[in-house]
């Protein structure tokens, strides 16, 4: 089964993303986030430092990696996303 990547989009609500982020981590130590273009790129920054400090809170280290991954949207176009990868030990 594939791990299912969160989407982030200039709509998204922060705080439902990062409760599915949380609960994501608790259950299988990882989670996987995708955005396209500058406003939802901002709102994943914005996820990733408020899940920082979360586990820094609870002193567990986060490990996060970003890459561009190429996507095909609903329209066919191929267009450049980042996606982050974010790991707890």
């Amino acid at each position: 089964m594939q791990d299912k990547v969160l989407k982030v989009a200039e709509t998204t609500n922060l705080n439902a993303l990062v409760r599915v982020m949380k609960r994501q981590i608790k259950e299988k130590s990882f989670v996987e986030i995708q955005s396209i273009g500058q406003c939802s790129s901002y709102k994943a920054v914005k996820a990733l430092i408020k899940i920082r400090e979360y586990y820094r809170d609870i002193e567990k280290e986060v490990e996060l990696k970003p890459e561009y991954v190429e996507i095909k949207t609903e329209g066919g176009k191929i267009k450049t996303a980042i996606k982050w990868n974010i790991k707890t030990n």
